[in-house]
């Protein structure tokens, strides 16, 4: 079974303090990053922490996280 994605290398989440919709990389998954929105702590979750539906509302309004940033 296959399953394709659109935006594969990326996951798509929430921040749990501010709720804003971010994107980052795969390689930051686990990584404790600052929200680009309000700057609280967060953790990059693994793409199968997020459920489709979720991810696909987020499409259109993400920030995403570079690994610069950091």
């Amino acid at each position: 079974m296959s399953e394709k994605k659109e935006n594969e290398g990326f996951v798509s989440f929430l921040c749990h303090n501010c709720h804003q919709e971010i994107e980052a990389s795969t390689d930051m998954i686990g990584q404790s990053v600052d929200c680009p929105a309000c700057g609280v702590k967060i953790t990059v979750p693994a793409a199968d922490e997020t459920p489709d539906v979720l991810k696909e509302a987020l499409k259109s309004r993400t920030i995403r996280i570079e690994l610069d940033s950091m």
